[in-house]
């Protein structure tokens, strides 16, 4: 569940507080899974597209691949709930970039259903 920079007009991407492994964190945390998407067994990878501004707060988020309605909504739910990133910079300046994140959604009887 890495976060991918998109683009390249900067010359540090935008970072999730506390990088990679503490997104995978909060996702595995506050991600819900859907229970109709648990009764029906319905698994699947969705990819979000964030904006992160200058000021490293999420501004925009998009499904750019879609895996069910059921697990979409609760990506984007997740998304729009997270902390500030470091943003971007352009030299010494923040500014405003998309990322990437993809979230897989996946049944396993070893993780506990919220």
């Amino acid at each position: 569940m890495n976060a991918l920079a998109q683009g390249g007009a900067y010359d540090r991407a935008p970072e999730f507080p506390g990088g990679n492994a503490a997104l995978d964190k909060y996702l595995r945390e506050k991600l819900v899974y859907p229970p109709k998407a648990s009764e029906q067994k319905i698994e699947g990878r969705v990819l979000l597209g964030l904006i992160i501004d200058k000021k490293g707060k999420v501004t925009s988020v998009n499904v750019i691949k879609h895996a069910h309605a059921l697990l979409d909504s609760e990506a984007v739910r997740v998304a729009r709930t997270m902390p500030r990133w470091k943003p971007a910079q352009k030299g010494k300046t923040n500014i405003m970039a998309p990322v990437s994140v993809p979230i897989v959604f996946r049944l396993d009887a070893t993780r506990p259903q919220k």
